[in-house]
């Protein structure tokens, strides 16, 4: 939040990747997903991101970094205007969901279990010598992330509701940012349709590109649409009885 006309958005977020995911039905109808995914993230601003003067990677900002030691708070330092945020990443992940049909063979209940590993990397897709990291810079935000999930899935009358849990690691972050992040959610789609309300608790880390180094509670309600509604599909056997 700024107190001053923030017309273009301060310091946006892009994120995009190209991706591959190979599904599994088991005997049981229930789903193992493997994927991969590889691409940019960045924001797009062109300063150092610990002073608003210099150009990032200049000698001058490649210089400020000579002053950064283990104590240093750099949530304090951090250019929150111009500050430049880039990295190639790589996101491999395994899902497994256990489901569990009506007689009409749609999912009358799910508990979705997610691991995925990301690694921040220099070259675009592992080849190419653009959109990367400067050294400096990723000492500091670290190379790895390893993310967990849960997510449980059901109806109660008509409608239906998801309880989400994400727990997030940063294992080699700078020791002023707080290494953990976690995510607890709640959404329910009156009528089992794609428009629901959402309510969020997060602590931890903030995910916002360069802000990593803040860490703080936050609670959020809004809306949410979802595309990948309950669907229908040829099952083994029938596992619910039709009343």
């Amino acid at each position: 939040i700024y107190d001053e006309n923030s017309k273009p958005v301060k310091t946006p977020s892009y994120k995009f990747f190209i991706g591959w995911q190979s599904i599994i039905k088991t005997e049981n109808d229930n789903f193992l997903t493997a994927a991969i995914e590889s691409g940019h993230y960045s924001n797009g601003q062109s300063k150092s991101a610990f002073n608003t003067q210099f150009a990032d990677n200049s000698p001058e900002s490649r210089a400020l970094y000579d002053d950064i030691t283990d104590d240093t708070n750099l949530a304090e330092l951090l250019n929150r205007e111009s500050g430049n945020f880039s990295t190639n990443l790589t996101r491999l992940s395994l899902n497994y969901r256990i489901n569990t049909f009506d007689a009409r063979n749609y999912m009358q209940k799910a508990h979705s279990f997610t691991l995925t590993y990301q690694l921040y990397h220099n070259r675009f897709l592992g080849a190419f010598n653009f959109g990367g990291y400067n050294p400096e810079d990723i000492d500091i935000y670290g190379k790895h992330q390893v993310e967990g999930g849960y997510e449980y899935t059901a109806h109660l009358n008509r409608w239906r509701y998801s309880i989400t849990q994400r727990l997030y690691w940063h294992p080699d972050v700078h020791p002023s940012a707080d290494p953990f992040r976690s995510e607890t959610s709640l959404s329910l789609y009156p009528w089992d349709s794609d428009f629901g309300l959402m309510a969020r608790f997060v602590f931890g880390y903030d995910d916002y590109n360069y802000r990593f180094v803040d860490s703080y509670p936050r609670f959020s309600v809004g809306f949410t649409w979802d595309w990948f509604t309950p669907f229908v599909i040829k099952p083994t056997k029938l596992q619910v009885e039709e009343n």
